[in-house]
């Protein structure tokens, strides 16, 4: 629709919505350099990490505490045995052995993990034993749990000249010719095993809490934290006015893309509006706002790989990724079309530096060969785009005509010969 800002003013086209449909095309372009995938990559991640360092954290405080547990579940099976061993006993009539008594203590030291069982009187002769075992047996701690009554929890120990490792468990077993303690010997590594299988299952069991936790956690908060992260980064990366780029973002993207191939070639062209300060003076800021919206849609004629700013008041600045100077002069040809079938009186200056990857050039002299050329354009008259090439030949032939004249001068000035009149 066209219309008409002031009666003397310029007319141009435009369209009631200003700068949102550039905001929207900005955030399209976010959308495709930022996927949301990556935000539910470091999600995920964060919550993964978390939840291991949790593990990690609780299995350093009860790893200790469940070797205890599987000590007393053995203990409580031994009891049980020990039990068994009382009833035999209190059917016996002589103090030798019968089989039964021999038997259940065979059966005991078959047990899953269990390498000897031994029937210990309180002097620490052995009635009967099953089983092998290295090293002897402490009548005094032999004692002590005929004296108390109670069960003893063993730690691992080392017996014989071989190193071996075992689990001692001694327990009381009562008669009618007194209390006796059943010595069994358990092997560490039956325990060992078990621990580890415990902690695989919760290994397995924490991948699992993680494979469920990390989607679950991303739809019910992470999906809207996502959301209000990209419009923070958006309203902190673009324009407010125009909906492009801001200068935020500039040097970022600018150094992506002089981190290209090296055979690849990166424009920098640097824009102003002509006269933009007699445009606002004479129509108004409002004008002058739209004239800057116009501005930012008419780069819409860029490549789909082209990125725009606005790097404060009517400065423009494009970054043009694979383009020399040539290729970026004729993208800056559409935009300057667009902007005069917009706004026919408005104009704009551009000056254009090109370098290839593999040169080397810093991010500021690439700058300062744009702005050389941006200020060139304007001395030679507004309205128009000079490149960093034309400048160059320009300065080289000044500098030629210096080093010419400066010669003729000194020939000219030379004394003549001794000698001659």
């Amino acid at each position: 629709m066209s219309m008409t800002l002031c009666d003397t003013g310029p007319r141009f086209e435009t369209g009631s919505d200003g700068g949102a449909e550039v905001q929207v095309r900005t955030a399209r372009r976010e959308r495709r350099e930022r996927p949301p995938w990556r935000f539910f990559l470091r999600w995920a991640a964060a919550v993964a990490v978390s939840l291991v360092l949790a593990s990690l954290v609780m299995y350093a405080l009860t790893s200790r505490g469940l070797e205890r547990r599987l000590l007393q579940e053995s203990l409580h099976g031994y009891t049980a045995q020990a039990t068994s061993l009382e009833d035999v006993l209190a059917r016996e009539s002589t103090a030798t052995p019968s089989s039964s008594l021999r038997s259940e203590v065979n059966w005991i030291s078959r047990g899953y993990g269990t390498t000897y069982a031994g029937l210990y009187d309180s002097s620490g002769r052995r009635i009967t034993a099953s089983g092998e075992r290295h090293g002897g047996i402490d009548v005094a701690t032999l004692r002590t749990v005929i004296d108390t009554g109670r069960p003893l929890l063993p730690d691992a120990q080392t017996t014989g000249s071989t190193g071996q490792r075992r689990f001692e468990f001694l327990l009381p077993v009562r008669s009618s010719r007194g209390t006796a303690v059943l010595v069994v010997d358990s092997d560490p590594a039956i325990l060992t095993n078990l621990v580890f299988d415990l902690r695989l299952r919760q290994a397995r069991s924490l991948l699992l809490v993680i494979l469920i936790a990390a989607p679950v956690s991303y739809l019910l908060g992470g999906r809207g934290l996502h959301r209000r992260q990209r419009a923070a980064e958006r309203t902190a990366d673009t324009d407010a006015l125009t909906g492009i780029y801001g200068r935020r973002r500039f040097e970022s993207i600018l150094q992506e893309a002089l981190a290209a191939p090296a055979d690849d070639a990166v424009a920098l062209a640097l824009i102003d509006i002509d006269n933009f300060k007699r445009v606002n003076d004479r129509f108004g800021h409002s004008h002058g706002d739209q004239v800057l919206i116009a501005l930012a849609r008419s780069f819409d004629a860029l490549r789909d790989s082209d990125f725009a700013f606005r790097m404060g008041g009517d400065e423009f600045a494009v970054i043009l990724p694979q383009a020399d100077e040539q290729r970026a002069t004729q993208v800056l040809a559409r935009v300057r079309a667009a902007l005069t079938h917009a706004i026919p009186d408005v104009t704009i200056s551009c000056g254009i530096a090109s370098v290839r990857v593999r040169d080397r050039v810093e991010q500021q002299e690439l700058w300062e060969r744009a702005d050389s050329s941006l200020y060139e354009a304007k001395r030679l008259g507004r309205h128009q785009t000079v490149t960093f090439s034309t400048v160059a030949r320009g300065v080289t032939r000044a500098v030629t005509r210096l080093e010419e004249v400066a010669q003729s001068a000194a020939e000219t000035t030379r004394l003549p010969p001794t000698g001659t009149s």
